[in-house]
């Protein structure tokens, strides 16, 4: 009889399509009427084969069905319609046979397709089609991250902080690097995306290069694109970044303005409120950033005294007094010898033999 009723479950699964919508809750109301016949409450087998007889209906007549159609499956193209087959067949399934299946078909095929996925290249953004399966996976997904933050890594080599909008040279869409992280910081933990984003992502290259001369940039991109960041990059990190690799070029900048013989103080002082301005609330009370901007005001109120605030060189002043460099001695044509007219022929033509190390015989009369 069990093998009768085996051989109609396979027949009747051999017609499933696990990936087609339509067959999405297919067979789901046979098999469990089938664990309500074969399994008692205390959810214990009728039977003692080697397999219980429900376990073998879904071993054997089912999970072929489902095994077939994960050969073809893309977890990056059809990513809802496993998920969804999956979420509504485990709680009809045994414990063991959803770790099977999760470790032993799901898994392998993400993992599969993460290797050869290229964040330089791909237009869809791999966490929108894995990170879905979280919830179902779990912890089981840990070894496939890994190569994630590897490749992450390697593309953010190339990546120009002050671009927020372009990151990846994708076919058709673009995405930021900020839009391809973040869907990642409920999945990584806050320890690894911290590392993750302090080893890959802190823009310290846009601060230390920004142009601080407000004639010549009147933008600061470098500076709000770094400042984009404060929402995944944490207070602490954020405000070491911009007191190490911002502020002391920024008080060089200010010293050398205020040195400066064609210095308009007002202007400098505007100069400064706008950077003052320019701090995020999220790090203006560290103790390092207000001691940075009170070192700036000093300046000002001891250059406004007529002190001079930079520790370099005096600036040159505003007319060079230095007289022209006096003009080369005469040259005679062809000669490398300069011309004097004090000279003899004959002291010339010595001269002129032993520069080109010769000897000189002058002529008898």
């Amino acid at each position: 009889m069990k093998e009768n009723i085996l051989e109609q479950i396979s027949e009747y699964f051999s017609k499933w399509r696990p990936l087609d919508p339509d067959h999405l809750i297919y067979g789901v109301d046979l098999m469990k009427e089938w664990r309500d016949i074969l399994v008692d409450a205390e959810n214990v087998s009728m039977f003692t084969d080697r397999l219980s007889a429900y376990d073998r209906l879904l071993w054997e007549g089912w999970l072929p069905s489902l095994r077939r159609a994960s050969l073809s499956w893309d977890p990056r193209d059809h990513m809802e319609p496993m998920l969804r087959i999956i979420e509504i067949w485990l709680p009809v399934l045994p414990e063991w046979m959803k770790e099977n299946i999760l470790e032993q078909v799901i898994i392998p095929r993400i993992d599969d397709r993460v290797s050869s996925w290229d964040p330089l290249t791909d237009s869809v953004p791999i966490h929108s089609w894995l990170v879905p399966w979280l919830a179902v996976l779990g912890d089981r997904l840990q070894p496939v991250l890994a190569p994630i933050r590897q490749k992450l890594a390697k593309a953010l080599r190339l990546w120009n902080p002050t671009d927020h909008r372009l990151f990846f040279s994708t076919i058709g869409d673009t995405f930021s690097a900020m839009a391809i992280l973040k869907p990642w910081c409920g999945v990584w933990t806050p320890a690894t995306m911290s590392a993750f984003l302090a080893q890959n992502v802190v823009p310290k290259k846009c601060l230390d290069t920004v142009n601080l001369n407000p004639r010549e940039n009147k933008k600061y991109e470098e500076w709000y694109s770094c400042m984009l960041w404060i929402g995944m990059i944490s207070p602490d990190t954020m405000a070491s970044v911009v007191t190490k690799y911002f502020f002391p070029r920024w008080y060089a900048a200010l010293c050398q303005w205020l040195d400066s013989p064609r210095a308009i103080l007002n202007e400098v002082k505007m100069w400064y409120r706008e950077w003052e301005q320019r701090i995020p609330p999220q790090i203006r009370d560290y103790p390092t950033i207000k001691e940075n901007l009170r070192r700036g005001m000093v300046a000002l109120m001891e250059s406004s005294q007529g002190l001079r605030v930079s520790t370099g060189p005096p600036p040159p002043p505003l007319t060079q007094g230095v007289p022209p460099p006096p003009p080369p001695a005469a040259m005679r044509p062809g000669l490398g010898v300069p011309m004097n007219p004090q000279l003899s022929l004959k002291e010339i033509l010595e001269r002129m033999a032993a520069q080109h190390d010769l000897t000189h015989i002058p002529q008898r009369d």
